[in-house]
């Protein structure tokens, strides 16, 4: 049994996959996340901070010890959107090669798209022929039309929950003023780069489509197998947007099933859940717990 590990290095949060593979299948042995937020003030100057490295550093430094206490064969790391577009990531490649002896592998929007796609492709039961998957990440999402054997055609927009707050939801609590700007603003981006598909199922991927699910469920301690392939409705994911919106982020973290390290940002990414649902006019979508480094798995393992 050859035992290796993942590691995805997002804008808002970095994971941890164990796995081993055999003949072709694949078991998980351990998942870790921590939400580091490597791109936490990336918007004002397009630059990584310090404290951002520090945090990450140690959360690769925790996750590589981890993995190597599975004695695996061989770690994976990968990087998203905020090392994609800071100017400075090259800064932060050397520190983590200098100090770990690790290599990452930034991908393209397209990449992940692919890989999301590819994920849920894998992990759910999808009758439908046509659908439509979304990534919501913390400084992109990936929009993804396919079916359930191939992507006929998929895009990335720099658009996600962290930088959407950092630009639009300065205040605590938020005002309506910058709520309506933000809806306005999402939009007009979709309405201008996403073409209004129609399609059987509208699939949704990322932590804030997961903790909506779990405030939906009141879920006291997250469990994956209840949210894999749970299903939300547009009116309860607005419902979600005008709790929170009245709320600060200090009473939001009280808030069962609500992860309390995404209490600042859930508005951006609940704002970014609806305005895909209404853009192609969907009432429900169903939700699915794997994601691009599960996609990863399939990709480079076990083909």
């Amino acid at each position: 049994m050859k035992k290796k590990a993942i590691i995805e290095i997002g804008t808002n949060s970095i994971k941890l996959v164990v796995f081993a593979s055999v003949n072709g299948e694949c078991e998980i042995l351990d998942e870790r996340s921590d939400n580091a937020r490597l791109g936490e003030d990336q918007s004002l100057n397009n630059t990584i901070s310090e404290e951002a490295m520090l945090r990450n550093l140690n959360a690769l430094s925790e996750f590589k010890k981890i993995a190597e206490n599975e004695s695996v064969e061989n770690i994976l790391v990968v990087g998203t959107m905020s090392l994609r577009s800071a100017k400075n990531s090259d800064t932060f490649l050397k520190k983590v090669a200098e100090k770990l002896g690790i290599n990452i592998e930034i991908i393209s929007g397209e990449e992940e798209a692919k890989l999301s796609f590819l994920a849920v492709k894998s992990s759910l039961k999808i009758s439908q022929k046509e659908m439509i998957v979304f990534d919501i990440g913390g400084g992109s999402t990936e929009i993804i039309f396919g079916s359930n054997a191939k992507i006929n055609d998929n895009f990335s927009l720099n658009l996600g929950a962290v930088h959407l707050t950092e630009n639009f939801l300065k205040s605590d609590p938020v005002t309506n003023v910058e709520t309506d700007k933000m809806m306005e603003y999402l939009a007009e981006k979709f309405s201008k780069k996403i073409p209004h598909k129609s399609a059987g199922i509208l699939v949704g991927v990322g932590g804030a489509v997961s903790n909506v699910s779990a405030v939906y469920q009141q879920m006291k301690f997250y469990n994956s197998s209840v949210i894999q392939n749970s299903k939300l409705t547009l009116n309860e994911v607005e419902k979600q947007f005008k709790l929170f919106a009245k709320m600060s982020i200090e009473e939001r973290k009280n808030i069962i099933g609500l992860q309390s390290k995404r209490a600042d940002i859930i508005l951006a990414g609940i704002g970014l859940i609806i305005t895909i649902m209404r853009h192609f006019k969907q009432d429900e979508l169903t939700v699915c717990n794997s994601g691009l480094r599960h996609g990863l798995i399939i990709d480079k393992f076990l083909k």
